[in-house]
């Protein structure tokens, strides 16, 4: 088992699909231009498998925001992929947990 440090954080990926099994709407690619290159990104899902120690900072270290068994998401084009179906990626890397997977699609047409 690979053991992340500092600001890591090992999540298991979800394979790309419309939906996930749970019901989550799993958007689709999206292409943006940044001086006229074109760059294809898209939202990824994943389960939070260990996280690191957490970020040293002035006041002294702070722990990551999320914990073993969060479903987190996060671009496709961070990170490093450990094996085919692990990838290591930074705390500022997510965009954002679902605390409750099904309804994440509710929340975001609330918005």
């Amino acid at each position: 088992m690979l053991k992340p440090i500092g600001n890591k954080i090992l999540v298991k990926v979800h394979p790309n699909s419309d939906t996930s099994d749970g019901g989550i709407y799993i958007g689709q690619a999206t292409t943006t231009f940044v001086h006229n290159r074109a760059k294809t990104t898209q939202e990824t899902v994943g389960t939070v498998i260990a996280v690191g120690t957490g970020v040293e900072t002035k006041k002294g270290r702070r722990p990551i925001d999320c914990k073993v068994g969060d479903v987190v998401c996060f671009s496709d084009t961070c990170g490093k992929m450990v094996d085919e179906e692990h990838k290591m990626i930074r705390e500022d890397d997510i965009a954002f947990l679902m605390e409750s997977p099904t309804t994440v699609e509710v929340q975001y047409e609330q918005g």
